[in-house]
């Protein structure tokens, strides 16, 4: 993967590449190919429990290939405001090992109906929170970048 976009590094400024949540070859030609890894995650303990491995998986293939791989930050995604995914969300800002954006991305139906329309949810319902939300957090992104 990392051979296929080198040649046209030049010609964008990002490229974002999006796996399925679990560690295979895919997963790992993704992080060798990659500069930053930002994780989408739920807050659940299933999700949660995968954290360690996934962590892990990025040390070692920056160690062993691809040494400029860093950990942007954990997005939280199906965001509801509830007191298990308030407990959630603080669990996970008080574990140091994973950094976490300030967006949250909040759960709407519109997300799921954008899957079966085959249209980006800020296509498909601009005005929807969630297309709100993941251009807040694109924004977030491109200013801790600046940093």
């Amino acid at each position: 993967m990392r051979a296929a976009l080198d040649p046209i590094a030049g010609e964008y400024d990002y490229c974002l590449i999006d796996n399925a949540p679990d560690i295979n070859i895919s997963t790992i030609n993704a992080l060798v190919a990659s500069d930053d890894v930002i994780i989408p995650i739920k807050i659940d303990k299933y999700a949660f429990d995968g954290l360690a491995e996934l962590k892990e998986q990025i040390k070692d293939t920056r160690d062993d290939l691809n040494p400029r791989l860093r950990l942007a930050g954990c997005l939280i995604t199906c965001f509801q405001r509830t007191d298990a995914d308030k407990q959630g969300e603080e669990w996970l800002r008080s574990q140091p090992e994973y950094p976490v954006f300030d967006t949250h991305i909040r759960y709407s139906e519109k997300v799921t109906e954008s899957t079966f329309a085959e249209s980006p949810i800020a296509e498909y319902s601009r005005r929807s929170g969630a297309a709100m939300d993941y251009i807040a957090f694109v924004r977030e992104y491109l200013e801790r970048g600046k940093k």
